[in-house]
């Protein structure tokens, strides 16, 4: 394509998507980068020499990126193609609710123990879950801050006595899962009980 028109199209392009709107994303120019903004995720679109356009997604909470693509732009179909794929993956990206879940134990030794391995497990698989550790004796100070509470089997005979309570998700570890720290079958156990939906996309 000559370079005269060439000029004409990327700009078109350029200020077309300048142009578009979208629930709950803002968009805004600055120097021939084009930001998407939404939540805890920011896209961007730059334009370089040489026809030359870059696609990016960030996280903003740890600054990973999650999409890169470059390419030279060689005509609308071209780019619209790869455009649209970018949009639309950035539009799919959303921040998860977090569930605040509780574990009690008798005293609270052990289920501080357990519960810091859980953070540990959650932070390096990146799920959406927040547990904090307490005794039996400061349930009633805690329990209307979390969405779910855990018993430890220790504490299991208690679970009617706290669900009349509370009349919340209140659920007794397997004694199998605690005794053996099996993080994983936690997480299955508290995503199949708890009313929200907690997973990544």
């Amino acid at each position: 394509m000559d370079s005269f028109f060439q000029d004409i199209n990327i700009c078109i392009f350029k200020s077309w998507i300048e142009n578009l709107s979208f629930k709950e994303i803002q968009i805004e120019e600055k120097s021939d980068v084009i930001y998407f903004k939404k939540k805890d995720f920011l896209g961007t679109t730059a334009f370089y020499r040489d026809y030359l356009i870059e696609h990016e997604i960030f996280d903003n909470c740890n600054k990973e990126r999650l999409y890169y693509m470059h390419y030279q732009f060689i005509n609308f179909k071209q780019a619209l193609i790869i455009f649209n794929d970018f949009i639309n993956t950035f539009k799919d990206y959303y921040q998860p609710r977090l569930t605040k879940v509780l574990l009690c134990c008798s005293a609270g030794y052990t289920s501080t123990y357990f519960a810091d391995g859980m953070k540990r497990f959650c932070n390096l698989a990146k799920i959406p879950i927040e547990i904090e550790a307490a005794s039996y004796n400061n349930i009633d100070k805690k329990a209307r801050q979390y969405d779910m509470i855990l018993l430890a089997p220790q504490i299991a005979y208690l679970e009617s006595k706290i669900l009349t309570k509370f009349h919340g998700d209140v659920y007794s570890i397997p004694p199998k899962m605690f005794a053996t720290n099996d993080y994983n079958e936690i997480v299955e156990f508290i995503l199949k009980h708890n009313k929200f939906t907690i997973l990544n996309k």
